[in-house]
């Protein structure tokens, strides 16, 4: 009996160990529904987007972003993206990126510079978080 348990205990043993150090891919990948921190501008400027994707095969499959003339989207971009908009006094900024990081990450921000440069704001997020 003892001897049963004992093989049984070790072969109990052996496996989690084995399965602890096998290799996990879907720990790897994260998909990912990020939103940079909304701001409302005080003056007149200009706002860049920037969205990007690393890693293995790494995607973005949409960005909605604040245009010149109100609520932008994209699906689909490139993995590196850049779009600078002006904007009014009062334009409430937003950016979202939605996509799937595979061994990477999804970074989106963005950087107003209010006309004569008296007014700064950045924003980034990750996913996954730094």
């Amino acid at each position: 009996m003892k001897k049963s348990l004992y093989i049984t205990l070790t072969a109990l043993i052996l496996s989690v160990t084995i399965n602890s150090c096998s290799k996990n891919e879907e720990a790897d990948t994260q998909t990912c529904d990020i939103s940079a921190e909304s701001y409302i501008t005080n003056s007149e400027g200009t706002v860049t987007y920037t969205v990007t994707a690393s890693g293995d095969n790494s995607s973005i499959s949409s960005i909605s972003y604040t245009g010149a003339d109100g609520a932008v989207t994209v699906n689909n971009p490139n993995t590196s993206f850049s779009q600078s908009v002006n904007v009014h006094k009062g334009t409430m900024i937003n950016l979202n990126a939605k996509g799937t990081a595979i061994k990477g990450q999804l970074r989106a921000s963005y950087v107003f510079t209010g006309n004569g440069g008296a007014e700064l704001k950045e924003s980034l997020k990750v996913c996954p978080g730094e």
